[in-house]
């Protein structure tokens, strides 16, 4: 049986990407301000990941459950070392 970890981190990580790429749309016409969203959403992603990293090795789970759409039926974000 798997021991199972609750964290925000799955969801902060979407979170990033999708602040990052309104940024990147928004400073589409400055190439400075640009790169340097990508350049911090992408170590921001990678941090969060190295955070996840001792927790999956230790061979638990680590989930986050946002809401049940209807009974049975989640949006959950589940990270394990096959994901």
């Amino acid at each position: 049986m798997e021991q199972t970890t609750f964290s925000i981190l799955p969801v902060l990580i979407v979170t990033v990407s999708l602040v990052g790429a309104g940024l990147i749309m928004l400073f589409r016409d400055n190439p400075n301000r640009r790169e340097t969203v990508s350049v911090v959403t992408g170590v921001a992603k990678f941090l969060m990941v190295l955070a996840m990293v001792p927790t999956i090795l230790h061979g638990q789970v680590i989930r986050c459950h946002i809401v049940e759409v209807i009974p049975g039926c989640s949006l959950v974000f589940r990270v394990d070392g096959f994901s």
